[in-house]
């Protein structure tokens, strides 16, 4: 299994299914950080490439990638399942990425070329699994999937209870900056009015790996941290970032997304972070977040009106919060954990293994 992104991607994608294929058995070789992926990866293929026989690998958007892949693939006679987690057909403007996937972008005309030549190709999504089918082919869905043991043992702030403060959680890359927009307004409305004076709560807002602009002006305090509003957690690798969310303990999480063809393709994976960190999930009522039941997250539409009617109830209500917290993890412990589908990896492996190599143009799905 070779990733070709870190961070979240790679973990769910990857290191989780790695992880869970080879406690079944398997004889998987992946590299999960902070282990190297060999610095000269054709040689190691001419020297270990043979004793394998499948590649799971992420999508390449570089011809110097897809060339190495194919050429690897005609070497071992391996097959080769690619995986994407992207609708890189419809990515919106305000993502940084962009520009690579407009049309005749050279990096999208590569990833596509990449998925054409795959023996089968693995989404995240239904909605995802529906636009690659038109030029890919074998496309299977291997959901996004949560590990409970990577969270065990997982330790709190001593003094969490003492800070009396509602800490809602925003998590996301700097793709997400137009998503994020959605709830400025309502943002700015709910710090001015939960400031923590006269009997009113007081919030504190964390932003992991992305900081917006509009959300500077409540973190000029320097010296003495506490007086702000508003806090950066940095990016850092995954079991960090799930110890840090842990540590914290935000009461709320927030997932806002825009409503395009983009995001309803998104999986549900934010959920999985709010279940097992302790908060309350509230979300936009789009496509990625349809699987979650209503009695377990606050799913919206993105009008001012109702992110302050439901967000002002959770921030008021603890109970409230608790009890859509414990009816989440419920959900997810029972519906959602790498065990309950590992299977789908198997599966998708025999398949591809019953087939020959795609090695001619007749054997790829081609442009329509």
């Amino acid at each position: 299994m070779l990733h070709l992104q870190e961070a979240g991607v790679g973990e769910y994608r990857h290191f989780i299914p790695a992880r869970a294929l080879a406690k079944l058995g398997a004889d998987v070789t992946y590299w999960q950080p902070p282990d190297k992926v060999p610095s000269d990866m054709a040689q190691w293929v001419l020297e270990n490439g043979k004793r394998y026989d499948v590649l799971h690998v992420g999508y390449a958007s570089a011809i110097s990638a897809v060339n190495l892949l194919a050429a690897a693939r005609e070497y071992t006679n391996w097959r080769m399942l690619t995986d994407i987690d992207d609708d890189i057909e419809h990515v919106p403007p305000y993502n940084f990425a962009a520009r690579e996937y407009l049309n005749g972008a050279e990096q999208r005309n590569c990833a596509r070329l990449h998925l054409r030549i795959s023996d089968g190709v693995t989404a995240t999504t239904p909605p995802l699994s529906t636009v690659l089918d038109k030029f890919a082919r074998n496309v299977r869905i291997l959901p996004n999937c949560l590990d409970e043991a990577s969270w065990h043992g997982l330790p709190i702030a001593p003094d969490r209870d003492d800070d009396k403060s509602v800490r809602i959680l925003f998590s996301n890359s700097l793709g997400h900056y137009g998503d994020m927009a959605e709830v400025r307004e309502v943002m700015d409305w709910l710090v001015g009015k939960y400031d923590g004076k006269e009997g009113r709560a007081h919030i504190k807002l964390l932003f992991a790996g992305m900081l917006p602009d509009w959300a500077i002006r409540w973190m000029q305090d320097m010296k003495c941290a506490n007086v702000n509003r508003a806090f950066l957690l940095q990016s850092c690798n995954v079991p960090t970032y799930r110890a840090m969310l842990k540590w914290l303990r935000p009461d709320i999480l927030c997932a806002p997304l825009a409503r395009n063809e983009f995001n309803n393709s998104k999986s549900h994976i934010k959920a999985y972070d709010a279940a097992m960190c302790g908060a309350a999930l509230v979300c936009t009522d789009v496509g990625a977040y349809e699987p979650v039941p209503s009695n377990c997250a606050v799913k919206l539409d993105n009008s001012f009106a109702q992110w302050q009617y439901y967000l002002e109830q959770l921030i008021e209500d603890v109970d409230h919060r608790r009890t859509l917290h414990s009816n989440l993890t419920q959900y997810a412990l029972d519906n959602w954990t790498i065990s309950q589908h590992i299977d789908k990896w198997v599966a998708a492996y025999e398949h591809v293994l019953a087939a020959p190599p795609v090695r001619e143009l007749a054997d790829i799905k081609r442009p329509a």
